[in-house]
């Protein structure tokens, strides 16, 4: 395993404040795979790294109830995470 991906691993199991949960989540997705913002309110965010898959899971579960995440695996180890919010944005951020 290379320095980064361990690096990643460990930073996957700290425990993050809930005050920073949103700025970790959007540095994970940006620092991560390939993320793409949909006409239909959908973001995918592709990684290699399951640790990181589990920790953005996890971020949008916790940060955002609403939203609906589907998570698959494809071909050599990519994981897709792909999340739908129908609920009407309430302001907070």
């Amino acid at each position: 395993m290379s320095y980064a991906a361990d690096v990643k691993k460990e930073l996957t199991g700290l425990i993050v404040h809930a005050g920073n949960a949103k700025a970790e989540l959007a540095a994970l997705m940006r620092m991560n795979g390939v993320s793409t913002l949909g006409f239909d309110q959908t973001i995918r965010v592709q990684t290699e790294n399951a640790a990181i898959a589990r920790r953005i899971y996890t971020l949008l579960k916790e940060t955002y109830v609403e939203v609906e995440v589907e998570v698959s695996v494809t071909d050599h180890n990519h994981f897709c995470l792909l999340y739908t919010s129908d609920a009407a944005d309430d302001g907070e951020s």
